[in-house]
């Protein structure tokens, strides 16, 4: 599970500060200012906002007072794209990225990440949108391989591809 930050305050403060937020979820039902600023802060920073049932609430805040807002805050840094490209430079090597699309389940984005370590990739992207997040799950089923590997996330795949082959990768 990702760590958590609960409470219509401290989410958007967190927001503001650029902490890495993966998701923001709202409880159904949930309204207000603080809400509003919540939905309006997300967007201009491309986080996701989802709403939930009170029982995943529960699950998720262990009885803590959420104020019906919950951000899902990353256990990883992400990197951009340049980033990774730099890692084979310094390397004196042909960039080795892998690109990874809709991969949901963290146990399964942890298993790639572990295999991409072993094969002395530079970097992993996944989008923004419709993928796991690197979480503690990804760390703990990577073997550890997530803290070691570079990986950037992207809004859009597609535009990404094309930026790397504007670099000179095979894709």
């Amino acid at each position: 599970m990702a760590d958590i930050i609960f409470g219509r305050r401290p989410v958007l403060e967190a927001l503001k500060a650029g902490h890495p937020v993966e998701k923001i979820l709202i409880q159904f039902g949930t309204q207000g200012t603080g809400i509003s600023s919540i939905y309006k802060a997300a967007k201009q920073h491309g986080i996701p906002v989802t709403q939930a049932d009170k029982e995943r609430f529960r699950e998720l805040a262990n009885e803590r007072q959420t104020q019906g807002v919950i951000a899902l805050v990353s256990s990883k840094s992400y990197v951009e794209i340049d980033e990774i490209l730099e890692i084979a430079k310094t390397k004196n090597e042909p960039p080795f990225v892998l690109v990874l699309d809709e991969i949901e389940d963290p146990h399964n984005l942890g298993a790639l990440i572990r295999t991409a370590e072993c094969t002395a990739i530079h970097g992993v992207i996944i989008p923004k949108h419709h993928s796991a997040a690197v979480n503690e799950t990804v760390m703990k089923t990577s073997a550890g391989a997530a803290a070691h590997v570079a990986v950037a996330r992207v809004s859009n795949i597609a535009q990404t591809l094309d930026e790397l082959k504007q670099n000179n990768l095979w894709i």
